[in-house]
């Protein structure tokens, strides 16, 4: 079936899809027609798994990144609009993640294009959650340490509000809150809702009103976490 989606912020005719263990489809004309894009360097790795998280930068939407569950470990990154494909986990992350770099989803900071967060699919080498921060665009990263929010499960993500502040949300955990990048987290009040920052989709918006909204739990009653206006 198909995974993630995103859509190029300098021309919404194009758009990409992830296809699971098939690859990356690219649509130049609204979704009327599509081809595989991934056809250059580390092709097969594209095509190994489920793409459960897809980014495009904002700034030059030529780069783009790729998360393959199930499959090629690490994070993925194209800087020829998908058609070239190179792992950028350093070697301190795919050693301290499960399974060798298997992560859950990636975001990027809706401010900082160079600003990047993901999380091990899976509890990590230390036998707790962890994730992984890049101030660089994925050139080097340093470990998250994601023990204050319980044991690893699935439909869990960290989503960037911005710099310092992220939301993690997990299905069986709840919803938590840094304001320091990571390094202390509490817990949210969500009068019992199951958060999920859109699955392995990290996504948190902020409408017109300056409120902020988080998805619910699809299967678990369909709905949306919001904040009080301005209130990050």
């Amino acid at each position: 079936g198909m995974n993630a989606i995103v859509v190029r912020p300098d021309n919404p005719a194009i758009a990409y899809a992830g296809a699971d263990s098939n690859g990356i489809f690219k649509t130049t004309d609204c979704g009327a027609t599509w081809a595989l894009v991934n056809t250059g360097v580390n092709a097969a790795a594209l095509s190994s798994g489920r793409p459960w998280s897809m980014a495009i930068d904002p700034v030059t939407p030529d780069v783009m990144y790729v998360v393959e569950g199930y499959g090629a470990s690490g994070l993925w990154k194209s800087t020829n609009a998908g058609v070239d494909w190179q792992q950028v986990l350093t070697s301190n992350i795919t050693s301290a993640f499960y399974s060798g770099g298997q992560i859950t989803g990636l975001s990027v900071d809706p401010a900082d294009h160079t600003h990047l967060v993901i999380e091990s699919h899976g509890n990590c080498a230390s036998g707790k959650p962890c994730g992984a921060e890049s101030t660089d665009s994925g050139a080097t990263w340093t470990l998250v340490d994601l023990t204050a929010v319980g044991d690893w499960a699935e439909s869990s993500t960290i989503a960037i509000v911005d710099r310092k502040t992220w939301l993690y949300c997990g299905l069986f955990s709840g919803l938590f809150r840094t304001a320091d990048e990571g390094a202390s987290w509490q817990t949210v009040d969500v009068m019992g809702a199951l958060p999920s920052c859109n699955y392995y989709e990290p996504f948190v918006w902020q409408a017109a009103d300056r409120r902020y909204y988080v998805p619910a739990i699809a299967y678990a009653g369909p709905g949306l976490l919001q904040s009080a206006p301005g209130d990050t």
